[in-house]
């Protein structure tokens, strides 16, 4: 793990620099629209940034956004390569695409060598009988093997909205074992394809947000 520093740089000397890039052409050519009337700039810059009100943090002492990495896990000796290889470019956080349930072997192959206590560890389930549980118990059984201290480690598997008696066992399970693990979670990709714009995508995901709330 390694950490960059880069000098500060102006919003106007990024417009400068790409309408230098561009050779002429304004550098609102590389604007483009949403489809619901909002205009999306290339970049945004603290500069021209007021917000109106602070950030939610909920208990969190800042509100950063980790620099994650997605990972196809179909494969775990492929996956551990790329975990690595994420990790040493400077990733503090993994999302793994699981398309089959994990077992005990499989879990080991796959964070090989990964320092647990740093990073966080994010699972999806990409196949329609989700076990996050069963997957979050063998998770804190390798954790425990590697010697790692189970409440120091972070990260995620969203649980299955549709099997409504097991989300508070779930989540009871977690506070006590994973403290650090979310379980409730709307992944905003799983709406993209069947959206027809991104006003209904957002529609989706509240409702989800929404619907798991109900449960709850």
């Amino acid at each position: 793990m390694f950490a960059l520093d880069f000098p500060e740089t102006s919003y106007a000397e990024w417009i400068q620099q790409l309408e230098k890039d561009l050779k002429g052409k304004p550098w609102s050519d590389l604007q483009w629209q949403l489809g619901e009337g909002i205009l999306v700039d290339p970049f945004y810059h603290s500069d021209n940034f007021s917000p109106q009100r602070p950030p939610l943090v909920d208990q969190r002492n800042t509100n950063t956004w980790e620099i994650g990495e997605y990972i196809d896990g179909s494969d775990s000796t492929l996956a551990n390569r790329a975990i690595l290889d994420a990790l040493e470019g400077g990733a503090e956080a993994i999302e793994i695409s699981l398309t089959q349930p994990l077992d005990s072997k499989g879990l080991a192959i796959l964070l090989q060598g990964v320092q647990l206590e740093f990073i966080a560890v994010h699972f999806v389930e990409a196949y329609a009988q989700k076990q996050a549980l069963e997957i979050l118990q063998l998770f804190k059984h390798f954790v425990l093997e590697q010697g790692f201290d189970p409440a120091k480690i972070s990260g995620s598997v969203a649980l299955d909205s549709t099997q409504h008696e097991s989300t508070v066992t779930l989540i009871r399970w977690v506070n006590q074992e994973l403290p650090l693990f979310k379980v409730c979670c709307i992944n905003g990709r799983d709406f993209q394809q069947g959206a027809a714009s991104t006003a209904s995508e957002l529609v989706a995901i509240i409702q989800a947000g929404a619907n798991l709330l109900d449960q709850l």
